[in-house]
């Protein structure tokens, strides 16, 4: 099995993933919820050779910027990718941090956790994990003057 192809997480984001071998993967990031419209450039590296029995370690970025605009806002993921018999799945720690002014800095930073599949959500498992759920993604915010 390969880490290519098209993934989603919990919230119906799709991630697609272009690995041609190696340490490094790219592709491509559409959020299905936030205030990030459209499609995002995604970076990230990969172990090539995993530890036997293990998940494979990987890590990814989306800068959120793009034709629709300048979320002023980051998010990496870190996480691993586990194959289980046919079963595949995407389990990944993610760090969303939005620019502020100094004053508040506290506030720059989200923390949460995202599960990813090959298979697309539900439109009423989506709407039930937005109950408990924060996204990976930017949300509008007033950007002082």
């Amino acid at each position: 099995m390969s880490i290519s192809g098209t993934w989603y997480n919990e919230l119906g984001s799709q991630l697609v993933i272009n690995y041609p071998g190696g340490t490094q993967f790219s592709g491509s990031y559409t959020t299905a919820v936030g205030h990030a419209e459209g499609q995002y450039t995604v970076i990230g590296q990969i172990d090539p050779n995993p530890a036997a029995g293990c998940g494979q370690a990987l890590g990814w970025v989306v800068q959120w910027i793009n034709s629709s605009g300048n979320s002023n806002s980051t998010t990496t993921w870190s996480g691993q990718y586990i194959v289980s018999g046919s079963a595949e799945i995407i389990v990944a720690l993610w760090v969303l941090t939005s620019e502020t002014p100094p004053s508040e800095f506290w506030a720059a930073t989200t923390v949460g956790e995202d599960v990813f599949f090959r298979q697309q959500p539900s439109s009423e498992d989506v709407a039930k994990k937005l109950q408990t759920k924060r996204p990976s993604h930017p949300v509008q915010r007033t950007r002082p003057q």
